[in-house]
């Protein structure tokens, strides 16, 4: 929202000293729109400048100015789609680092969790694809988004095992994706036992959330769209180390169906 607002000052000044300063006709304001457009694309090349000095991708690292960057870039991308994010339940988070687990229905699912949570270290365990995404991709992975390939199992205990050492020894709250890819048609898919063994490593309590409205989120959209982020239960650290990965998968689905309008 402060991107939006910023390029939308940017260009009413741009328009308006243009207007102003070559005594042009005032249809000219029309003009707002690409004075917009053209704020909005210098900022997307500043971005793409400084990428040149952000640390290697896929690292573990925490960098504050990028995670500030990237927060704030994802509220003004929650603004083009015109879409509010509601979080309920937020008090019952514990104070410790945790590992949040929830239904996927769409790829924008991580930037609506993110951007309810700007106080808290949090990344996710994602798909390798998106650190790979010019510009953006150097930035999620300053901000401790960790890589995983689905096909390759070695590949993929390694990235569970660093994001359990960066929820102990750093303080990072990791979200995690049980199901392990998005569900086409709103069901909930099987879960994968990855979510639940990094709980397991990392010694934290497991959050449990679900959302609703992001697959109905539209670029540009002119109707609005509210998307809830519900928190509907917190696993504590002791039973999380008392039950096996299945008790937990277990427990956790019974959680979702319970609550969530699933096919």
């Amino acid at each position: 929202m402060l991107l939006h607002v910023i390029f939308c000052l940017m260009a009413l000044f741009l328009t308006g000293g243009l207007v102003l300063g070559l005594g042009l006709s005032p249809w000219f304001w029309f003009g707002l729109p690409a004075a917009y457009v053209l704020c909005a694309v210098t900022y997307l090349l500043i971005l793409l400048v400084t990428t040149i000095f952000i640390p290697n991708r896929n690292q573990g690292t925490n960098s504050p100015f990028c995670r500030f960057i990237l927060y704030h870039s994802l509220r003004w991308f929650l603004v083009l789609f015109h879409t509010e994010v509601v979080f309920e339940g937020k008090e019952k988070l514990p104070e410790e680092p945790f590992v949040l687990v929830s239904n996927h229905n769409s790829a924008l699912d991580p930037i609506v969790t993110f951007c309810t949570l700007p106080r808290r270290k949090i990344a996710f365990v994602a798909k390798m694809s998106i650190l790979k995404i010019p510009v953006a991709g150097n930035y999620i992975a300053a901000c401790g988004f960790l890589g995983i390939e689905r096909n390759k199992p070695l590949q993929s205990a390694r990235v569970i095992n660093q994001a359990a050492d960066m929820v102990k020894e750093s303080g990072f709250d990791f979200g995690i994706y049980p199901e392990g890819t998005r569900s086409k048609d709103g069901t909930l898919l099987p879960f994968k036992k990855g979510a639940f063994l990094l709980a397991k490593k990392a010694e934290a309590p497991m959050a449990v959330a679900l959302l609703e409205g992001t697959r109905k989120m539209r670029f540009l959209s002119l109707r609005k769209t509210t998307v809830r982020v519900k928190l509907l239960a917190v696993i504590d650290k002791k039973e999380v180390e008392g039950a096996d990965t299945e008790a937990l998968s277990e427990k956790t689905r019974r959680i979702l169906l319970k609550t969530g309008n699933f096919k």
